[in-house]
C-alpha cells in the first residue's frame, strides 16, 4: 500500500555521463516529493532490473523489498547482488553492504517468489534472470 515499513523506492538511473551529484539531488528530491504527495506506486513492468541495490537494503526489511518486486516484475527480473563487504561505509559505521551474505543465502529467497532461469557467479557476487512463477 506504500505506507509503513513496506515502502519502496524506485530509482531509475540517469545518463552515467551526468552531474552524479547533481542526479543525486535530483532523485533525492523526487522520492520526497513522492512520500509528501502520497504518488501511487509505479504499475507492473513486463521487466525489472535491479542491480546493485538488495545487499543494501535493511535487512528488516528485504522481504518487503523483494514482494515488491515480485509485484513490479510480471514476466522477467534481472537482479546482480554483492556478496562481499563494500568498500565503503555508512556514516554510522556500517557497511554500505547491509546484508553480506553468500548466493546459498539469496538463492531460497529468490527462489520463493521467481523460477530461476540464469544463475551465474561473479568476481564479487552473482547475477540471476528469474520469471515469474505459472499461475496454477
Amino acid at each position: 500500500d506504500g505506507e509503513g515499513s513496506g515502502a519502496r523506492a524506485e530509482l531509475r538511473c540517469p545518463d552515467p555521463a551526468c552531474n552524479p551529484y547533481l542526479a543525486i539531488a535530483g532523485m533525492l528530491q523526487a522520492g520526497l516529493e513522492g512520500i509528501e504527495k502520497g504518488y501511487d506506486l509505479p504499475e507492473p513492468m513486463e521487466m525489472v532490473a535491479c542491480i546493485d541495490v538488495l545487499e543494501h537494503i535493511e535487512p528488516e526489511l528485504l522481504d518487503n523489498v523483494l514482494d515488491d518486486l515480485k509485484r513490479c516484475a510480471m514476466s522477467v527480473g534481472v537482479f546482480s547482488v554483492a556478496t562481499e563487504p563494500a568498500k565503503k561505509v555508512l556514516d554510522d559505521g556500517r557497511n554500505a553492504h547491509l546484508i553480506v551474505k553468500p548466493a546459498a543465502w539469496w538463492l531460497p529467497q529468490i527462489m520463493e517468489r521467481w523460477d530461476m532461469h540464469v544463475f551465474q557467479k561473479t568476481p564479487d557476487g552473482f547475477f540471476v534472470v528469474v520469471m515469474a512463477k505459472e499461475v496454477q
